[in-house]
């Protein structure tokens, strides 16, 4: 492969790259602006129905009084956010959920409703996890996409 092979080869994998940040970016403002917030599942309690490390997208528009029995919802519990799915609605509109394990129950009440599980995609949170864990490393290879797009290309012009 010959030097200008190689540098067409780089500005290949370098659009690519960059139209995948670019995307990216997209979507996650999209989500963001329609009330969508992905969350992480740390815990296997909610297997066999949700897999520990699942990314767990969950539309925070998502209205209380539409919920029912089954559905995977995220509320507050103190400080942290959790996920349980609802195996009965009360007649004052409380909420009792279960993980799906069955390790307790909770009453949760509209004031805890974070919002409904709509998208639980497996495994991806785990690298998301290690990749959160390690942002520098993102920081420095965006940087370096930058740079390179910036780097002229192709041969000089004679005048």
């Amino acid at each position: 492969m010959n030097k200008s092979d190689m540098k067409l080869v780089m500005l290949r994998l370098h659009t690519v790259l960059m139209i995948m940040l670019i995307a990216l970016a997209a979507v996650m403002i999209a989500g963001i602006a329609t009330g969508l917030r992905p969350r992480i599942l740390v815990t296997a309690s909610m297997e066999p129905g949700i897999l520990k490390n699942s990314l767990v997208l969950v539309n925070t528009a998502a209205p209380y009084e539409q919920l029912s029995e089954g559905q995977v919802i995220a509320f507050r519990a103190g400080k942290t956010e959790v996920l349980h799915r609802i195996t009965e609605i009360a007649e004052d509109g409380s909420l009792t959920v279960e993980p799906d394990n069955g390790s307790g129950e909770a009453i949760v009440e509209k004031v805890d409703y974070v919002g409904k599980e709509i998208l639980a995609i497996p495994f991806i949170g785990g690298w998301l996890k290690v990749i959160l864990r390690h942002m520098w490393i993102v920081i420095v290879v965006a940087v370096m996409l930058v740079i390179v797009g910036c780097l002229p290309y192709g041969k000089k012009q004679a005048t």
